[in-house]
């Protein structure tokens, strides 16, 4: 560390003295005394005042001050305040600090600094390290010390010629403008960032892996053969826990880290949450499993789309479904997440426009630990049939298998979550799944659906096994690669609202996918829905036999 002299002037406590002018000395305390206080005014034991920053500094009994890093300075008559950085500070009467934008201290003239003599002695010199950074303030009772800046006889200050502050004022300015353009340069040119919001953590984390399977397989496959026009795709993903307040600051920052494109894998309420900003950056935002039609209705919906199809259409094939079993009453259980709540009056509404009447209706916490309470009403009311919409994962276990205990053989119908959910079938228990109808995807009529299936055990690990979800999450990313091959010199938007009869590999083998300006689901039909069984062995059978939506 470089070490300069400076000079510091004091002189003695003047009690009841005026108030110093701006270019006078100020008096240093006696010890004891604290600066900012009248004579005979003092502190405890410990001394005068504290400095660290603009706060006060506390001197120990021995005269010096604990320090807070670097190296300290010495004050005349002992004791030396601390300093936590900056550049370097003197008492009241010990000489001027620098002013609080310098970053080193320079005398005028290269020796003694410019003040009015006052009759004092030459100043002792005391050895102070030359410190970088930002100049600090004194805050002691007293006015802003005075700058140090050279006078012309009219008092205005003079223009320093090749002032070393300045040169290096403008060299950490032109360094800073680099760093800032090579942060924000974003990706390389030979890279597409595709951003992703998923779930780790909150109750979409029961399913969004799947999708993230799904994903992670159709990105692999696409750079192996080529890329997309030449260039590779690049996934970047944020965890937002289904936390609405979360969504909006993380695609966001996908945004800043070059994504055109973001993939809404967290619950529905976390994909509305973020529709303003897709909006208002001009992102797409596209949801591969979502069923909620308020995605992409309203406003700032510009730029959302979800595949498809809807909890509308689902509820549609739930209503044909129950009517062709001759089912007259319902009783609906849902969890009270956020995400699920919208989804139950959709639901409802055409399987009550079909003469299915819903007699009881409960509300499941989630994580919930015992469902007793909420199954012995809905056993009360001696419905036909339970519906039972939730995230899955252990909720849905727990109510599953309460219900097959307490209502056994009567009819139960699941959403779209669980029945794709390999991991949370096991929490259920034996036997506890048999018979259950639930919404999933997959078609054994159609071959595209096999050839993925084939890729995703290849690929191995947790969540490879066939799903609903894994399979849209697949088809998101083969949509965006084919909305960016027609790009061209337009948007990505609108090239993807030209995307037409996209063969999905999910769904009936008939199944297709369509966007425009005013068709932000892209199904084209329902059969991208398959009602399916389950088996006493608690994994999906074959599909069931009653009904099934059609294209």
């Amino acid at each position: 560390m470089a070490v300069r002299r400076v000079p510091v002037r004091f002189a003695p406590a003047r009690s009841g003295a005026r108030e110093p002018s701006d270019t006078e000395e100020r008096p240093r305390p006696e010890a004891g005394e604290r600066a900012g206080f009248g004579a005979g005014e003092r502190q405890s034991d410990a001394g005068g005042p504290a400095l660290s920053g603009s706060a006060e500094q506390q001197w120990s009994g021995e005269g010096e001050p604990a320090s807070s890093g670097g190296a300290r300075k010495q004050r005349p008559g002992g004791g030396d305040p601390a300093s936590s950085g900056g550049a370097g500070l003197r008492w009241p009467g010990e000489g001027e600090p620098a002013s609080s934008g310098s970053t080193e201290q320079q005398w005028l003239g290269g020796g003694e600094p410019a003040q009015p003599d006052t009759g004092h002695q030459s100043p002792p010199w005391v050895e102070e390290p030359v410190r970088s950074g930002v100049g600090q303030r004194l805050r002691l009772g007293a006015r802003e010390p005075a700058r140090r800046d050279k006078r012309d006889p009219q008092g205005k200050p003079q223009k320093r010629k090749n002032d070393p502050r300045r040169r290096r004022s403008v060299a950490v300015t032109i360094l800073s403008a680099a760093v800032l353009a090579g942060c924000a340069a974003g990706p390389s040119s030979d890279t597409i960032v595709i951003g992703m919001i998923k779930d780790t953590s909150g109750p979409a984390s029961a399913y969004s892996p799947y999708v993230t399977a799904g994903v992670e397989l159709a990105i692999k496959q696409i750079n192996a053969s080529g890329g997309v026009l030449g260039k590779q795709l690049e996934l970047v993903s944020e965890s937002d826990g289904s936390d609405t307040s979360q969504t909006p600051v993380l695609v966001r920052k996908l945004a800043g880290k070059g994504a055109g494109v973001v993939l809404m894998n967290s619950g529905s309420a976390s994909a509305v949450a973020a529709n303003p900003v897709c909006a208002s950056n001009e992102l797409v935002c596209l949801s591969p499993d979502n069923l909620s039609a308020a995605i992409v209705t309203g406003k700032d919906t510009g730029h959302t789309y979800l595949l498809g199809p809807t909890s509308a259409g689902m509820g549609t094939a739930y209503a044909k479904g129950m009517t062709n079993a001759g089912i007259k009453t319902v009783a609906v259980v849902a969890d009270d997440s956020s995400t699920i709540q919208p989804y139950v009056p959709v639901l409802a509404k055409p399987i009550k426009e079909a003469g299915v009447k819903i007699v009881a209706e409960e509300k499941i916490p989630v994580n919930a630990a015992d469902v007793s309470a909420q199954i012995a009403r809905v056993q009360a009311a001696k419905p036909d049939a339970v519906l039972v919409v939730s995230s899955g994962g252990q909720t849905e276990a727990l109510v599953q298998t309460a219900l097959h205990r307490m209502m056994p053989g009567v009819p139960r119908f699941s959403g779209a979550s669980f029945g794709n959910q390999p991991t949370a079938w096991p929490l259920a228990g034996p036997g506890a799944l048999d018979g259950l109808v639930y919404v999933g995807s997959v078609h054994p009529d159609n071959p595209r659906t096999q050839k993925v299936a084939a890729a995703l055990k290849q690929q191995g690990g947790q969540h490879a096994e066939l799903t609903a979800y894994g399979l849209q999450g697949y088809d998101s990313v083969q949509i965006v690669k084919e909305a960016l091959q027609k790009q061209g010199s337009g948007t990505l938007n609108q090239a993807l609202q030209s995307v037409s009869g996209y063969q999905s590999h999910y769904g009936s083998s008939a199944f297709t996918i369509s966007f425009g300006p005013s068709k932000h689901v892209g199904a084209d039909g329902d059969c991208g829905m398959v009602l399916g069984t389950f088996g006493a062995d608690n994994t999906p059978g074959p599909a069931w036999p009653v009904s099934q939506p059609a294209c």
